[in-house]
């Protein structure tokens, strides 16, 4: 019965944010997988005190979600995580490479070898020769995820892998029909930062985050300046967000120009960014940014985030990536769910 689940059901993606918790499953169905759950839970105070997640409640709420199973692919809060450009010698062996490239990583955050994992890529190459291969590394310390893996493990919940953002953004380029040979974007608009990931040829070469882009601070200003109720911020905001025939919500134009400002220095942003990827490879065309978050589902996000640049910005949901089933449609639009989604997939494909 084990084997049969594992084969129908992929692992319980679980995207561990500074404010949510949000889960995703795929499950085979005809042959292909399909989105069978998806979840954006909200942390509680005493949890977001305490800086940790209750493993026992997350369990509860996956299960009335109808997620299957007890494997886990978790995704750490970002904020676990370090983006490091390392410079290797080109003339190390290939079955080198990669201990040079954890010792590389070690003497650049002053860790011991031992003391945390990590993935790396090398760049794709430009026209300069050089003796040295750019590359890129994502870390994690042992001490930070141990504790959450210790948790959910306590419950029955059996995390199989540690992934990270970064690899979801690339997984969500290859994945995307627009996604392709070119200079790219993934703008992922967080409660507490901005990450822009550049890719090139779907390989992240560049990944910044602007703290002061943080969604956090749009809505502290919403509800002190503007005077919006905080839960109307948080509807703003989260899963479902506002859409074109949504009668619910009418912004006044304070708060609609408020908004458009956000958006608009998301925009400049990114095409900082952008250029610093046409500057090292200038062969290059500009492809798509692709926008996720909840505040991406926010009407004329994309145009907004688009203006004044030479790219065309694009919100993604997970129903852009993979089919759901029927009871699922409503949820496949959730733009926060996008990563979660994007992982899941990546795993069983």
């Amino acid at each position: 019965m084990i084997g049969l689940t594992h084969k129908r059901y992929s692992p319980i993606c679980l995207d561990i944010g500074s404010r949510q918790v949000k889960a995703a499953q795929l499950e085979k169905r005809s042959g292909s997988w399909a989105l069978s759950a998806l979840s954006i839970t909200r942390l509680t105070d005493s949890e977001l005190e305490n800086g940790s997640i209750d493993a026992l409640r997350l369990k509860k709420v996956l299960r009335r979600q109808g997620f299957v199973g007890d494997r886990v692919l978790l995704l750490p809060d970002e904020r676990m995580l370090s983006v490091v450009p390392l410079d290797l010698p080109r003339a190390a062996a290939e079955q080198q490479a990669g201990r040079v490239a954890r010792l590389e990583y070690a003497r650049t955050q002053q860790l011991a070898p031992d003391q945390f994992e990590m993935a790396w890529w090398p760049l794709p190459e430009t026209a300069r020769a050089s003796d040295v291969q750019p590359s890129l590394a994502v870390g994690v310390r042992n001490e930070q995820i141990e504790q959450i893996v210790d948790d959910l493990q306590a419950v029955g919940l059996h995390p199989t892998r540690v992934d990270a953002g970064i690899n979801a953004y690339m997984n969500l380029v290859h994945q995307h029909p627009l996604g392709g040979n070119a200079i790219e974007a993934v703008v992922d608009m967080g409660w507490l930062q901005t990450r822009i990931c550049v890719l090139v040829d779907g390989v992240a070469v560049y990944s910044r985050q602007i703290d002061d882009l943080g969604l956090a601070r749009l809505s502290a200003k919403l509800t002190q300046h503007n005077q919006l109720d905080p839960e109307l911020v948080t509807y703003l905001f989260e899963a479902g967000g506002i859409n074109e025939a949504d009668n619910r919500v009418q912004l006044s134009g304070a708060v609609q120009t408020r908004i458009n400002n956000y958006l608009t220095r998301v925009g400049e942003e990114t095409r900082v960014s952008i250029e610093y990827a046409r500057h090292r490879y200038p062969e290059h065309e500009i492809g798509t940014i692709f926008l996720v978050g909840g505040v991406s589902e926010l009407p004329g996000c994309a145009e907004r985030v688009s203006t004044g640049g030479d790219f065309q910005a694009r919100q993604v949901s997970p129903g852009d990536l993979v089919r759901s089933i029927d009871a699922m449609k409503q949820q496949a639009r959730w733009a926060a769910g996008t990563l979660c989604a994007v992982a899941a997939l990546a795993e069983v494909a």
